[in-house]
């Protein structure tokens, strides 16, 4: 028992010391339906704003997980990078202190799917901030002209981190789905689960342990497991350390419950 309370503390002192007081990250999943425009040339834009609270507290916005069968056209001259670092269909990082946009032309396929990861002291997901924020990722396509807005009449979907920090997200265009993605389980949370299973086992076994020989002490008759003194004599014996009756023969000269009593302390 004090094993298993030794165990619960040390579950509890980890997680206290592991787990955040505020969390700070969020990640939605993008998927844009883009067969309605498959084989056209027109350009994907990734645009991430600062709001107008002033100091706005950092955010930082990271793109990645890009899979598409359009084509990126990476030697467009309408091609343009402000304040971002990366390029498609590697990670892209927006954001931080300042407003950023990811501009590039391609050749529309079928569909468009990535993940956008927004978090730094700007993104509060309970809401609890006061010193100021203010945030707005933006999602939008293009025609060929670089300027016609394609599948919406503006952006497709948009990221809003109001001041308090609190993320809301909008998908704008009918061909654009927007979904937070669940986070894995924290690495305390994940190692407290398997150590309070542990703790159960253990537990779960020095109660049978614990039962055993209770059951030994109130109903084995010594006479009964002693060693016989005539080696040619074949006792029939019953064990009680299961439940029910078994019934089994035993050689004279044996006891093969011993190791069993050893473990409740007894002869």
């Amino acid at each position: 028992m004090k094993r298993l309370v030794s165990i619960l503390s040390f579950v509890l002192l980890l997680g206290a010391v592991s787990l955040p007081a505020r969390a700070s990250s969020i990640t939605y999943q993008v998927i844009v339906d883009t067969s309605s425009a498959n084989g056209d040339y027109g350009y994907i834009d990734l645009q991430f704003d600062e709001g107008s609270d002033i100091p706005v507290l950092p955010v930082t916005g990271t793109i990645f997980g890009f899979i598409s069968d359009a084509a990126l056209n990476p030697s467009d001259t309408n091609n343009g990078a402000i304040n971002a670092q990366g390029a498609l269909p590697g990670t892209v990082t927006v954001g931080d202190t300042f407003t950023s946009d990811y501009f590039e032309g391609l050749t529309f396929g079928n569909s468009i799917m990535f993940d956008v990861t927004l978090d730094g002291p700007g993104v509060s997901l309970d809401g609890g901030l006061t010193a100021g924020s203010g945030w707005t990722f933006l999602l939008a396509f293009y025609e060929s002209d670089a300027s016609t807005p394609l599948f919406a009449s503006g952006p497709a979907a948009e990221i809003d981190i109001d001041a308090t920090g609190t993320v809301s997200a909008s998908a704008l265009a009918d061909n654009t789905t927007l979904e937070p993605v669940p986070e894995p389980a924290p690495l305390w949370l994940s190692a407290g689960a398997g150590l309070l299973a542990f703790a159960f086992y253990a537990f779960n076994k020095a109660m049978h342990r614990t039962a055993f020989c209770a059951s030994i002490r109130n109903s084995r008759p010594p006479a009964v497991h002693s060693r016989t003194r005539d080696p040619s004599v074949v006792q029939e014996r019953r064990l009680h350390d299961r439940p029910g009756r078994i019934r089994i023969l035993v050689a004279a000269g044996e006891d093969v419950m011993a190791p069993r009593y050893a473990q409740c302390g007894q002869p």
